[in-house]
Order: structure tokens, then sequence, then C-alpha cells
């Protein structure tokens, strides 16, 4: 996973020589860990829509049944993503 630590800290939104170094890191650890083309990244903010962070999946991974059905509706809007995400929670409980 990387994580923004620049600043501002808590941000969704970088530069673009920022966004692809942090790219190119994930990368350099995903190719280490999985390696060549065995990786895909995924830059949805699933839990945290305050601070920009991805993570490198292997390519079997798949999200839960909940992750993909809120991503496919929500297209990208982590605020409501989280929202949602806490009313699932409230429900299994």
């Amino acid at each position: 996973m990387a994580v923004w630590r620049g600043e501002p800290l808590h941000t969704m939104t970088v530069s673009e020589i920022d966004h692809a170094e942090m790219e190119e890191a994930l990368r350099e650890v995903a190719f280490k860990k999985f390696g060549s083309n065995q990786f895909w990244i995924d830059k949805v903010q699933h839990r945290i829509p305050d601070h920009l962070h991805w993570h490198a999946r292997p390519n079997e991974w798949k999200p839960r049944l909940r992750h993909r059905i809120l991503n496919r509706f929500l297209r990208g809007d982590s605020k409501l993503y989280y929202f949602m995400e806490k009313i699932f929670s409230f429900i299994k409980k």
C-alpha cells in the first residue's frame, strides 16, 4: 500500500509529478512481491476518504461483494462510499 505523506498531509489531490512518483514506488514494491504483470494498482478510496492511498493487488484478488456493489454504483465518490460502508457495517450487527 502507498499512502500520501507529503504536504498537505490530508488531501486527495497531488501534483502530476507526485502522482507519478507515488505510483512508481508502489509498482517497484509490488514487482518485488508479486512479480512482473502479476498485480494491478487499486486507486479506489474504500474506507479512508480524506487522504490518498493506493493498494497493489495480486491479479487474482477480488473485492468483497459489498465493495463491488459500492464501486459499481458510486463511481469513485469516496465520501459517499465511506458513508455507505458505515451503513453496511451497522446492518451487519
